[in-house]
């Protein structure tokens, strides 16, 4: 053990704090467990496979470092901790054990960049979290339990996974004003969506929506849309609503027209309709009085 200490400028084991990131174990170090006063501990960026069931020794536990490793699970006995906040990003996760929902206390759960295909129903226990982060996995469908997460703020990163479509608990998070849902297979929202009424910002690109639901028109605070590299053909009458946009991104569709409503967002600054089938400047765009940016690259306009 003094070895251990020595090597690592560690003063005791009765630390409260340690700091083990980038020391290339590949094994969890069985010597922090004797650390029982431990409260945070940084173990990210290794080479850790496995985290040993002992861990729940470790029972002053807040906050748990263990992102940029080669985890492929969770033990349940590491959700018997009174954790605040867990980083298991840039692993190798594919599943959460149902036993996840036992971490009441968590705050912040990081698990961007894993290869998590589903969530336990569980996760729904966790309404103490107000960081979830979910970008850069596998993920097909969210549960219904999603919806009791409702302290999730600012913004929630699902941006990078497979899903299809999304429940209408989701309209239950009222307290977020970011959400990226970019890279998906989207083609629809539910009616609820529209109950996110603090949203200012909100990325729908790369999904598979041929018209803007009526549901994203809906959401009068919207100050940043991104809906790039989706099957759009029209913009409907109805973005005219949106008055409070600033930001609206739609390079890559099969676009040709705008609609006259379009004129209604005065507050525009940064307009993108690159790479779509306009065959002249919309009017509508030529009277807007904040419009700082406005590109058409790549249409057929002369």
């Amino acid at each position: 053990m003094e070895d251990f200490l020595r090597k690592y400028g560690i003063f005791n084991t009765e630390a409260d704090e340690v700091y083990l990131s980038s020391k290339r174990f590949t094994v969890f170090p069985q010597e922090v467990l004797t650390f029982t006063n431990l409260r945070v501990l940084y173990l990210g960026h290794n080479g850790i496979n496995r985290i040993p069931p002992e861990i729940n020794q470790l029972t002053a536990l807040r906050i748990l470092h263990l992102e940029c490793n080669l985890l492929i699970t969770i033990p349940p006995e590491l959700c018997t901790l009174a954790l605040e906040e867990l980083y298991l990003d840039t692993n190798i996760i594919h599943y959460l054990p149902d036993e996840i929902g036992l971490l009441t206390t968590l705050k912040v759960l990081d698990l961007n960049g894993n290869q998590i295909m589903e969530l336990p129903d569980s996760i729904g226990r966790l309404t103490n979290l107000f960081d979830l982060g979910l970008a850069r996995n596998r993920l097909t469908c969210l549960p219904p339990s999603i919806g009791n997460l409702t302290k999730l703020s600012p913004t929630l990163n699902l941006r990078s996974n497979n899903l299809s479509k999304l429940p209408k608990e989701i309209g239950q998070l009222i307290n977020l004003t970011g959400l990226r849902l970019d890279n998906n297979s989207l083609t629809s929202l539910p009616f609820e969506f529209r109950n996110l009424r603090s949203l200012v910002r909100l990325s729908l690109s790369n999904n598979h929506f041929t018209d803007i639901p009526q549901e994203v028109t809906a959401l009068k605070l919207l100050k940043d849309l991104e809906f790039d590299e989706n099957l759009l053909f029209v913009v409907p009458p109805n973005i005219g609503k949106l008055i409070n946009l600033e930001r609206l991104t739609l390079a890559c569709n099969i676009i040709s027209e705008l609609p006259a409503e379009f004129s209604a967002l005065t507050k525009l600054r940064v307009f993108s309709a690159d790479y779509n089938r306009f065959t002249e400047i919309p009017e509508c765009t030529k009277c807007l009085p904040k419009l700082q940016f406005c590109s058409f690259y790549e249409n057929d306009i002369p």
